[in-house]
């Protein structure tokens, strides 16, 4: 009976251990077994644990639910407690450990600080026990607990670093050093182990490296691994290490061995992160294994190119490099990646050269006929998933175009380049960015100043367009598109464009909403370049530049001197209006045709006379013109013949006065603005009066007392308030007369301050006597003439030229009479009160 029950179990037992999984799972003790052996493991009978440790074992290896159940059992635990015991155990409890660790919570439950000293104590069989199979088991165990930085940093406690690193340099065993190479790769996961991996002395990079050529593909591949993470933190020291060992060097011999066709993607990742490190970067440019490299990607399968011109650009990156590289014609190498269809190599290509482009030689060479079609044709490429707006090749086309412009420029002619700059600048800011579309205006904005292509880009549209984006959202399309239209104002058909476009209107609203100063002073370089051209001028006036200008902030207004000098071009460019807002011309500044004045209280802008006649309009107010255009059409009188008829000064009504001798003299203009017969003929009358020998003083005298001749009425002897009353009806009948409140100034009669101001300003102008015409309180008008001192009212000639002194002419009382400025009489004059 006892022998029949011992061969039971012995079957049981038998089968248990061999059957596969599906009879072990079909037991139904099978859970008390595994219980039960677990609580055997802690017996003092070695051959008792061995058994149980050998049956979990086996269990274990079944699936990972077994794994689930012992861990929950606590069989981590048992199998700790047992590394104290003999070898045979030891091997057992350690290869169960690393299978138990195969799952996550194993590791958790094992990452506290009570397992700490048998952690240390596994390191310590790892680095230092004599079997070699509990060496074997232990790395299992630590390379999965490594995956816990605190267990890391706690295995490196250990000096775990030491025996990998002896056991790299002395083993031949191929398990011993794959095994350990694994153990390094995960070791350099933490990061505590990558920080002090560069202290340790007996670390060295050579010996990872010179497993790259071992004749184990396994043992090749994962020394590379453990090269490229170490490359990838880019540790100053290590890097320095594989610098010194030519790694760079090494994976350029791989890559272009085709026997080490495996190995190819891990040495380009190498190398990839030498390039982004300082010390491997730049070093191996001028070796020989860089120089067949540069041959061998000429030719190299499409699918080496991405990573192959991805190597150059990073290269190119660098300035102090270039002028090696274009020693080298490193450029004919980037170039011939052109020949590829793929767009990531195409924009890496395009980088690459670009970055050339700053070379000045090696843009020279670089922009060839075949360079410029390629990089033309990938900018008229649509549709590409990766940059479908080929910005990359924009901004080299545009880098070509600034540094070397005459070449560029010729060929985008030459090459139908233009059409596809145009069709970006339609795009707009929409579509491409705000630094391609900055490009592309300026690209134009270099064509634009070529004496021959500009042409190409003349037109209404093109105008429009670039107009549109003075008030585009980006600040460097506003400056770029600013710069161009200020390069267009010499030409006409812009210039009509812009005026048939109320472009002075928006020119205007734009500076007015503008807040960049930078962009503001390129506007005002804008109005300052186009206000020369008279009709653009003009039309800036009616739009009311002159408030905008004033109305800047006075933060920017400091900062624009422009501005100011601006407001004076207009003013020297239309005196009417200087008059109108400053109240004074100085001697410098001589009455042009059709200059006028608007008297009375004028509280708007000031009226222009282009838009009344425009209109068939007139001024509410009366506006005396001085139209010189007369002398044009009729010929001047005899010096000697009178301008009034005897029977017109003896008439006691100003309405019965004959303007001139005969009808046929003139025509009225009714309704317009009338020529103006009589001012010429009054400048040539005075100029016979007029030598050699007359002094300015008593130019400036006989000019008044002529000036007061016209002006003084038919009835000298009238006092002024009846002068007055006459001086209203002859304004009143002239502006019957003439259908218009504008009157030319030599129509006059009769005069006052304003009238004798005026007219003396208009005929001094003419004959060479240096005055002013001032306006001041009350509608009060006066002249000032500059006279040496010599020459103030004795008139002494003499050959000492003394300084110039201003004095107001005296048109009212003391005709002729000059007046200091300053003096009491003067001041009292220009009713000048302190």
């Amino acid at each position: 009976m006892t022998s029949k029950t011992s061969k039971s179990k012995k079957d049981k037992n038998s089968d248990l251990i061999t059957k596969k999984e599906d009879a072990i799972s079909d037991k139904t003790y099978l859970t008390k077994e595994v219980e039960t052996s677990i609580s055997l493991l802690e017996s003092r009978e070695n051959a008792v644990v061995f058994e149980s440790l050998l049956f979990l074992s086996k269990y274990g290896d079944l699936k990972e639910e077994n794994l689930v159940k012992l861990q929950k059992n606590g069989l981590a635990c048992k199998i700790l407690s047992l590394l104290k015991r003999n070898v045979c155990i030891l091997r057992m409890s350690l290869r169960l450990l690393g299978i138990l660790l195969r799952i996550d919570a194993t590791v958790f439950e094992l990452d506290q600080d009570i397992y700490d000293e048998q952690i240390l104590e596994i390191s310590s069989m790892y680095t230092s026990h004599p079997d070699e199979f509990v060496k074997q088991f232990c790395f299992p165990i630590l390379s999965r607990l490594a995956t816990s930085n605190r267990i890391t940093t706690l295995i490196f406690k250990a000096d775990l670093f030491t025996p990998i690193f002896e056991t790299l340099e002395k083993s031949d065993k191929v398990e011993l050093i794959k095994n350990t190479l694994d153990l390094l790769y995960i070791l350099l996961d933490a990061p505590a182990a990558i920080g002090i991996l560069a202290d340790i002395k007996v670390f060295k990079v050579e010996l990872i490296m010179k497993y790259i050529d071992h004749y184990d593909t396994d043992i090749q591949n994962k020394s590379l691994e453990i090269i490229r993470k170490l490359t990838y933190f880019q540790i100053e020291a290590i890097q320095k290490m594989f610098r010194e060992q030519h790694l760079v060097e090494k994976m350029l011999n791989i890559i272009m061995d085709e026997e080490l066709k495996l190995h190819h993607n891990k040495a380009f990742s190498i190398l990839s992160n030498c390039m982004d490190c300082d010390e491997t970067n730049a070093y191996f440019v001028d070796t020989l294994e860089f120089i067949k490299f540069c041959q061998w990607v000429k030719k190299c399968g499409s699918e080496y190119m991405l990573l192959c011109v991805s190597i150059f650009y990073q290269l190119t990156l660098l300035p102090d490099l270039r002028q090696i590289l274009f020693d080298l014609s490193v450029e004919e190498s980037i170039l011939m990646f052109l020949r590829s269809k793929d767009k990531k190599v195409l924009n890496y290509t395009c980088k690459a050269i670009s970055n050339m482009t700053e070379h000045t030689y090696c843009c020279q060479r670089m922009l060839t006929p075949i360079v410029f079609k390629e990089i033309l044709g990938i900018l008229r490429r649509e549709y590409d998933p990766e940059d479908p707006e080929n910005e990359v090749a924009l901004k080299t086309l545009h880098d070509f175009v600034v540094r070397n412009y005459v070449i560029a420029t010729q060929m985008l002619a030459e090459y139908d380049g233009l059409p596809v700059i145009l069709k970006y600048l339609q795009k707009g800011t929409p579509t491409l960015s705000e630094d391609s579309f900055s490009r592309v205006l300026h690209i134009l904005n270099m064509v634009s100043v070529h004496p021959e292509h500009k042409k190409a880009i003349i037109n209404d549209e093109i105008f429009k367009l670039i107009l549109s984006h003075l008030s585009n959202t980006y600040a460097d399309v506003r400056a770029a598109a600013v710069e161009i239209v200020t390069n267009f104002v010499p030409l006409e058909p812009f210039r009509e464009f812009f005026l048939n476009s109320s472009g002075p209107a928006y020119i205007l609203e734009v500076l007015q909403n503008a807040t960049c100063l930078d962009y503001i002073k390129a506007l005002l370089v804008f109005i300052h370049s186009i206000l020369i051209y008279k009709n653009v001028a003009e039309a800036f006036l009616h739009n009311k530049i002159l408030a905008v200008l004033k109305g800047l902030p006075k933060h920017i207004a400091v900062k624009t001197p422009l501005a100011d000098q601006i407001l004076k071009l207009i003013y020297t460019l239309y005196l009417p209006v200087k008059f109108f807002e400053l109240g004074r011309l100085d001697v410098m500044d001589k009455l042009k045709n059709r200059f006028y004045v608007v008297t009375g209280n004028w509280t708007y802008d000031i009226p222009f006379l282009e838009i009344y006649e425009a209109q068939a309009k007139c001024p509410r107010n009366t506006v005396y013109v001085v139209n010189y255009s007369a002398a044009k059409h009729f010929d001047m009188v005899d010096s000697n013949e009178s301008l009034f008829d005897e029977s017109d000064k003896q008439e006691g009504s100003i309405t019965t006065v004959e303007l001139v001798k005969t009808v046929s003299d003139y025509t009225i203009d009714y309704g317009h603005i009338s020529n103006d017969p009589f001012l010429p003929r009054y400048i040539n009358h005075i100029q016979q009066y007029f030598t050699e020998d007359t002094c300015l003083s008593h130019k400036v005298r006989l000019l008044a007392e002529y000036v007061d001749t016209l002006l003084c009425g038919p009835k000298e002897d009238y006092i002024p308030s009846q002068k007055l009353h006459t001086f209203k009806f002859h304004i009143q009948a002239l502006k019957e007369k003439l259908g218009n409140n504008i009157i030319p100034i030599g129509f006059l009669r009769l005069g006052f301050h304003c009238e004798k101001a005026l007219l003396f300003k208009a005929i001094a102008d003419k004959v060479s006597i240096p005055t002013t015409l001032v306006r001041g309180r009350g509608n009060i008008y006066w002249n000032e003439v500059a006279l040496m001192r010599e020459y103030n009212v004795e008139c002494i000639q003499s050959g000492f030229c003394g300084n110039l002194e201003m004095f107001v002419v005296d048109l009212m009382s003391e005709i002729g009479k000059l007046l200091p400025i300053g003096s009491r009489d003067a001041n009292a004059y220009c009713r000048i009160f302190c």
